[in-house]
Parts: structure tokens; C-alpha cells; sequence
């Protein structure tokens, strides 16, 4: 009788745990935004903070290399493609909380911020700021973390 109760009482907890990891994960929010193919980025939204992670992310566990933490009620960032250079995106934005980049295999994330002239040169027309003076070698995701959106230089919005 006791083991029989005992095999009952392992299998309430094997289920209990099944359950109270699935409720974890569904209660992390992760969105995938594509301009094209091979320039996707990942949004996961987790109760230690935000990854914004290059490609599409689909590991459990938070990523060691190449990504973007940031807090949840961030208001939102940049993220810059060059169409004749996929290796590497600039991020644009003053309150993310760091940039890994320690795989050199994978896309490197440029920091705006920290050379806002040069990459304004780089990423503009001579015209100006604004979407609408974005060289056309220049493809541009805004990205809104706290409501989980995202819109194309060209005007396309994510849900």
C-alpha cells in the first residue's frame, strides 16, 4: 500500500512540475519580426528582462552569444540592416541594458550610440534623419518592446 502511494505521489509531482514549466514558458512572450529570409530578429519577452536576439530563437534557455538584454518596459529600439552586409546590424537606441557580441561567427550588433556621426553617414542620405532619407542599401526594424510590435522602414507593421 505505502508504495503504491508512493508511485502516486511522484507522478502528481512529475505532472506538477510538466505543468508549472509549461505556465513559465507560455507566460513568456517571444515574436519573430522579418524584413526578409535572412534578416529576422527574435523578441523574448522573460521576467528577467527582454532578449532581443538576431535570427530566429527558438532555444528554451536564454542565449550565451550575439544579443540585445533590455528591460520590459523599454519604449522600443532601432535595428539597421545594410542589404550588401547581413553579417552585421546597428542598434540604435540609449536604454538597452547591454550588447553581447562574443561569437564573431555569428551577427555582429554595432551600437549607434556610441558613434552616432559616422553611423549617421552611414546609414543616411545627406538629406537628413528620418525614414525617408534611409540610404537604399538600408533596411530599418523599429522595434516597441513594451507593446511587442514592430514597423519596416517601408512602412509594413508586426504584430
Amino acid at each position: 500500500m505505502q508504495k503504491r502511494l508512493k508511485k502516486i505521489l511522484i507522478k502528481l509531482i512529475i505532472i506538477a512540475l510538466c505543468v508549472g514549466c509549461l505556465i513559465f514558458y507560455l507566460f513568456q512572450k517571444r515574436n519573430y519580426y522579418c524584413l526578409a529570409e535572412d534578416k529576422c530578429i527574435t523578441v523574448w519577452k522573460t521576467a528577467e528582462g527582454t532578449f532581443i536576439i538576431p535570427g530566429k530563437y527558438t532555444s528554451w534557455f536564454k542565449p550565451k552569444d550575439n544579443y540585445i538584454k533590455t528591460y520590459n518596459l523599454n519604449e522600443g529600439l532601432g535595428i539597421y540592416w545594410f542589404n550588401n552586409n547581413p553579417e552585421e546590424i546597428v542598434v540604435d537606441s540609449y536604454n538597452y541594458c547591454s550588447i553581447v557580441n562574443n561569437n564573431k561567427s555569428k551577427i555582429k550588433m554595432l551600437e549607434y550610440n556610441k558613434n552616432p556621426k559616422y553611423f549617421k553617414n552611414l546609414l543616411y542620405d545627406a538629406d537628413g534623419l528620418g525614414d525617408f532619407h534611409l540610404k537604399r542599401t538600408v533596411s530599418k526594424l523599429s522595434i516597441n518592446i513594451k507593446e511587442l510590435y514592430a514597423i519596416t522602414n517601408d512602412g509594413r507593421i508586426f504584430n
